[in-house]
């Protein structure tokens, strides 16, 4: 999806509904006068290019796996994490994706905790989903999952009139004066950036009774990144990243196996010359055990005397 403007200047899913800033819920209308405002210039009005790609796994959280066999009716933690193929951007700003799973209906993920993602959510940053950052259960599925740092670096947005500020907010001085409710985070740069993933949500899913393959997968991944050389000065711009490689979790669930076996253990084995080395030492050791035996019993029935 390429961004442009109105309500796809963050990059999200045209089929998102309404936007949480937290104790505001901003219908369709009003999120378009928003992005009008803070990212219509973020794109400079042009298309956008793929400034860079996003990786994406979805493992068990345990078995630290993507590939895990486990008993009938087990409960698995899992993890989505993210990373950004290269440096040619300043870090994510938002994401959304949807979580599917074959094997049973998944029900609302975590909640961020803890920075970066809690960025993402409000008062920091805002939802996707109106219900919040863990996504909506819909036909089992578990859609609109996750949100978007304060890109707009609320109360600095330039204005001629109030009419190119979100209502209530007004044009005074040509800045648009403070909503109370929305995002209000300082924006953290460099996050997802290669070699350090972010987890970018957690859950749990119940696998079936029943033996088989299952996968719990990523579908509508959409996200952005602050563009390369961004400073936030009014507001960070933003690019539409692509999708570089998704990870998605494979189940298989087997009678007599644990709730978290992961992918085979490998065993550590000795090579050809190893088995001879070990033989070797072991000739060694033998003979000198059974050397030190025999001189021991001959001592012995030396001076040892023998009555009849």
């Amino acid at each position: 999806m390429v961004a442009g403007l109105g309500e796809d200047a963050l990059g999200l899913p045209r089929h998102v509904p309404r936007v949480n800033f937290g104790r505001f819920s901003w219908g369709e209308q009003d999120m378009r006068r928003i992005l009008a405002v803070t990212l219509t210039l973020a794109s400079c009005c042009s298309s956008v290019a793929l400034a860079t790609d996003l990786n994406v796994t979805v493992e068990a959280d345990v078995c630290d796996a993507s590939t895990i066999t486990v008993g009938p009716a087990c409960e698995i933690l899992y993890r989505v994490t993210a990373e950004l193929h290269d440096t040619a951007n300043e870090g994510l700003a938002v994401v959304v994706f949807d979580l599917e799973f074959d094997g049973a209906d998944l029900s609302p993920a975590d909640e961020p905790t803890e920075l970066p993602m809690l960025n993402f959510v409000p008062p920091n940053g805002f939802s996707s989903n109106p219900e919040g950052y863990g996504g909506t259960v819909r036909n089992g599925r578990l859609v609109q999952i996750g949100g978007a740092q304060n890109v707009f670096n609320h109360g600095q947005w330039s204005c001629e009139g109030d009419g190119d500020c979100p209502a209530p907010s007004t044009c005074d001085g040509g800045l648009c004066t403070p909503v109370s409710g929305l995002p209000g985070g300082t924006l953290i740069t460099d996050v997802a950036s290669p070699g350090s993933p972010v987890v970018l949500v957690t859950g749990r899913l119940t696998v079936p009774s029943r033996e088989g393959s299952y996968t719990l997968q990523v579908a509508n991944l959409v996200a952005n990144v602050i563009r390369q050389g961004a400073t936030g000065d009014p507001f960070w711009a933003t690019e539409v990243a692509g999708v570089y490689a998704v990870t998605n979790l494979s189940i298989m669930v087997e009678q007599g196996a644990s709730c978290c076996d992961g992918p085979p253990v490998t065993i550590p084995t000795l090579s050809e010359w190893g088995l001879i080395i070990l033989a070797l030492l072991l000739l060694v050791v033998g003979k000198v055990y059974f050397g030190k035996r025999r001189q021991i019993g001959g001592s012995l029935s030396r001076s040892v005397p023998l009555n009849w």
